[in-house]
């Protein structure tokens, strides 16, 4: 039974990695640095492997590491989203890096949501 236990266990190990290959920062990532940080790793890496891991997650100087044709991009906000990070600004802050005030910013973003 404790076979059967391991093996399952390698298996879901292996398809949280394959998520970590497919969405990066997705819910695979958020278990692996979680199991990491615990030291729970299913299995042992040598320090060998572990550098080459680090040396491709981590590429000195500038260097494009993702794949030839990917597109990068920023899933659109929807309403409800943009509503509450304008109730989150507080009117106190400084200044944006346009020079706008928040309450300016705040007047626009529930403008625009009118339109």
């Amino acid at each position: 039974m404790d076979f059967a236990i391991n093996k399952a266990k390698k298996k879901e190990w292996i398809e949280v990695l394959e998520e970590v290959e497919n969405d990066i920062w997705g819910e695979g990532y958020q278990t692996t640095t979680r199991r990491i940080r615990q030291g729970n790793v299913p299995y042992k890496l040598a320090k060998a492997k572990v550098k080459e891991i680090a040396r491709a997650l981590f590429p000195v100087g500038d260097t494009d590491i993702r794949k030839e044709g990917t597109v990068v991009g920023t899933p659109p906000f929807d309403e409800a989203e943009r509503m509450e990070a304008v109730t989150k600004i507080s009117l106190s802050k400084a200044l944006g890096p346009d020079a706008s005030t928040p309450k300016a910013t705040k007047i626009l973003v529930k403008g625009a949501s009118v339109l």
